[in-house]
């Protein structure tokens, strides 16, 4: 007899994969691959992950603002690369 209740797994395989096509799929390149960084670190995480609840709309609003976060530290970590390089070759 198989499993009544889906293990957490089940579950976190189920909401990323419902994320990826209902929303990571409507967004920009750069938030798409936000997203995907963002995956990287839930799979490291997912341990401590399973011990919270998932608030769905509260969860898919903050997903969002941490997906743009993350583009804007990247951004922003581009263009230190760049002044920092400026600075090696200018001075």
């Amino acid at each position: 007899m198989g499993r009544a209740t889906p293990s957490f797994r089940e579950k976190y395989r189920e909401t990323v994969e419902a994320l990826r096509s209902e929303l990571v799929e409507l967004l920009r390149k750069e938030r798409r691959e936000a997203f995907e960084k963002l995956e990287k670190v839930w799979n490291e995480e997912l341990g401590a992950i399973s011990n919270c609840s998932n608030p769905y709309i509260l969860g898919s609003l903050l997903l969002v603002a941490l997906l743009d976060l993350e583009r804007k530290v990247e951004e922003l970590e581009r263009r230190m690369g760049e002044l920092e390089g400026e600075n090696c070759s200018g001075g």
